[in-house]
């Protein structure tokens, strides 16, 4: 008996120490009580984010991602009220003056999403919101029921705004009647009103994540814009009439989350344009969407990388053959050029007339190489933009110490590699004569200055530029031995 009351008493323990640290982790899992609801601040967790919400408002104080870290290995913080970081308004008035306050008096969890709602009585009218989120993306849902259970027609004022402080990181947008699209900068943004419009999104975003209200009601609305006190507030109002005995349902969604290309249009028309891939996104977009397509086969965002680096430069391989033959025939008259120099050193008009007869004769027209220069400098610039937009890198692991292709190499391994292939692509260029070794010391400096400039470019870049210089020193040498005999 001493035993059982013994091993009772140890299980009593147990549980309450369980218990006791459940209750301290209040990011552990969501809340599943009612008594919790008695708090200020309820915390939702689901696959994606960890969300704070001021039960007696409705206001998101602070969101964690949980699928995106910091450059301290902490989940990504976006939303932060204390300063000013994406405040997200949405309020009902009640004949324009009487502003209705919403307190979370309820939590639903079905079907694998969890369901706030907030329902109070003012004089005969019943309104009743819910905030939806779901179990495995970044939608919040919001929805009002409001009931007219009164003997008089009741006009309702919708008002929905995101607030943030002027911030250099970050833009607003916004897409209405389908394709009037604004993009701005917080500083050059100015006050503005548009009136009586189909809205299909407005948003706040940064380079990564996006917060973006969806209206859901296919009505007219009129949106604003504007800025004081170091802050610029985006939002947009609609006004509804409630006949006597008659119910509304007002309906909208927030995406507040990462700007994942294959998703953005899914949640609202052209969405994706804020994504900023640059001028040249003509070029930028597909290209991310082969990345992606090779991702979606071997599941690795580095290797993907590497194969489209081969993909581009066989598509490349053509003009850069031409660039070469032409450096081969520069390099195999070099020594005539020197006499002409030489013999005409008085007389800068007869050694230009002589070089170009002597280019006419081999058939070098120089101006080709400048052209094929030119030519592939947007797939440079477009390359840049593909790797150092796009979310999807985030966070993305390839291969032993590169454990995010968005970020730096902390180790400066890529950097160190990216330097050895610019001094060896720099050798290949380099004329076989007697200054080699002063040729060897400006090719040693040329890379160690490149090296300072790439330390912190994004893993992912460099992956590209490393495996892009490997495969110009290879095709280099593959197309001297071919033709260096020829000329």
């Amino acid at each position: 008996m001493f035993y059982k009351n013994k091993l009772f008493i140890l299980i009593i323990l147990f549980i309450l120490c369980l218990n006791n640290s459940i209750s301290k982790n209040k990011y552990k899992d969501n809340y599943n009580n009612n008594n919790k609801i008695k708090k200020k601040y309820i915390y939702i967790k689901n696959n994606v984010f960890i969300i704070k919400i001021n039960k007696n408002n409705n206001k998101i104080n602070k969101i964690f991602f949980l699928k995106y870290k910091n450059n301290f290995n902490k989940n990504y913080k976006l939303i932060n009220n204390k300063k000013k970081e994406y405040i997200i308004n949405n309020n009902i008035l009640l004949n324009i003056k009487k502003k209705i306050i919403f307190k979370i008096n309820k939590i639903i969890y079905k079907n694998n999403k969890i369901i706030l709602i907030s329902e109070i009585k003012n004089n005969n009218i019943i309104f009743i919101k819910y905030i939806i989120f779901n179990k495995d993306n970044y939608k919040i849902f919001i929805k009002y029921f409001i009931k007219n259970n009164s003997k008089k027609n009741i006009n309702i004022y919708t008002i929905n705004k995101l607030i943030q402080k002027i911030d250099n990181n970050k833009k607003i947008g916004l897409l209405y009647n389908n394709n009037n699209f604004i993009k701005s900068n917080l500083y050059n943004i100015n006050n503005k009103n548009i009136i009586n419009k189909n809205l299909n999104w407005i948003s706040i975003f940064e380079k990564y994540f996006i917060v973006t209200f969806i209206p859901l009601n296919n009505i007219k609305t009129n949106i604003f814009i504007k800025k004081y006190n170091n802050l610029i507030k985006i939002g947009y109002k609609n006004s509804y009439k409630i006949l006597p005995k008659k119910e509304k349902y007002i309906k909208f969604k927030l995406w507040i989350g990462p700007k994942l290309n294959n998703i953005l249009n899914k949640i609202s028309p052209k969405l994706d344009l804020t994504i900023e891939y640059g001028k040249l996104w003509f070029l930028s977009k597909p290209l991310f969407k082969i990345l992606s397509f090779i991702n979606s086969k071997i599941n690795n965002w580095g290797y993907s990388i590497i194969i489209l680096t081969f993909l581009i430069k066989i598509v490349t391989h053509p003009l850069n053959k031409i660039q070469y033959k032409l450096f081969l025939k520069i390099k195999k008259i070099e020594p005539e050029i020197k006499k002409i120099k030489k013999k005409y050193s008085n007389n800068n008009k007869k050694i230009n007339y002589e070089i170009i007869k002597l280019y006419k004769k081999w058939k070098i027209n120089p101006f080709i190489n400048l052209f094929i220069i030119i030519s592939q400098i947007p797939i440079f610039i477009s390359i840049y933009n593909l790797l150092i937009i796009p979310i999807e890198l985030k966070n993305s692991k390839f291969i032993f110490w590169i454990k995010d292709l968005s970020n730096y190499d902390r180790y400066y391994i890529l950097p160190i590699f990216m330097s050895i292939t610019i001094y060896f692509l720099q050798k290949n260029y380099k004329n076989n004569n007697n200054n080699n070794i002063n040729n060897n010391y400006i090719n040693i400096i040329i890379s160690s200055i490149f090296t300072i400039f790439f330390l912190y470019l994004p893993s992912g870049l460099l992956i590209y530029y490393i495996i892009n210089n490997i495969l110009n020193i290879i095709q280099q040498k593959i197309i001297e031995n071919k033709y260096k005999n020829n000329f």
